[in-house]
């Protein structure tokens, strides 16, 4: 496995006690977006404390702003889950890198719609959609992201899905929205 956070659960139980309590540092039983940003850092992965707490929010079912042990659970297998589909799609090479370094394993543009359907991210973005998507995570335009870009491209595409979803209470796939409708669902995303 990749070095995500504290030992991947194996089907919960004591793993999953060990890896919440390892995270989970003030102590209070919920995990806020600081504690999974030092996490991630501590496995080599530095994501802004924005990415950190968009992950705590897409696995936040109570909206408390805080993680439950179950909800905790949830988290680290969506990020194992992208870690996985990232590996397949970078041939397996390397430790996954986080994106930094020049021998970081990289997963090519080409590769990223494929390593989002593996990771279940979807439903799958057209070709102008995606091309623009990665096009943001790819500051340096090396046409390729790491695996800290592409966990944080799954993390936009999924809150996208949820801020989109949002407007789309007939689930008509098709939404019309005021600005101030748009700042929110644009804010909802990061």
């Amino acid at each position: 496995s990749l070095p995500i956070m504290p030992p991947p659960p194996s089907g919960g139980g004591a793993d999953l006690d060990a890896a919440f309590a390892a995270v989970n540092t003030s102590r209070s039983g919920r995990i806020v977006p600081s504690e999974v940003q030092a996490a991630l850092a501590a496995g080599g992965m530095v994501f802004s404390l924005q990415a950190a707490g968009l992950m705590v929010r897409l696995h936040d079912a109570d909206g408390d702003g805080s993680i439950s042990r179950a909800e905790f659970g949830a988290l680290h297998a969506s990020l194992d889950g992208l870690a996985t589909a990232f590996a397949e799609g970078a041939g397996g090479g390397g430790d996954g890198g986080g994106g930094s370094g020049e021998e970081a394993a990289t997963l090519p543009a080409a590769k990223v719609a494929a390593a989002l359907a593996s990771a279940g991210v979807g439903p799958p973005l057209d070709p102008p959609a995606l091309a623009a998507a990665v096009k943001a995570f790819d500051p340096d335009r090396k046409g390729a992201l790491g695996l800290t870009e592409f966990i944080g491209l799954a993390l936009f595409v999924k809150g996208s899905g949820a801020a989109f979803r949002a407007f789309d209470a007939g689930g008509t796939g098709s939404v019309s929205l005021t600005y101030d409708q748009f700042v929110y669902a644009a804010a909802a995303c990061r």
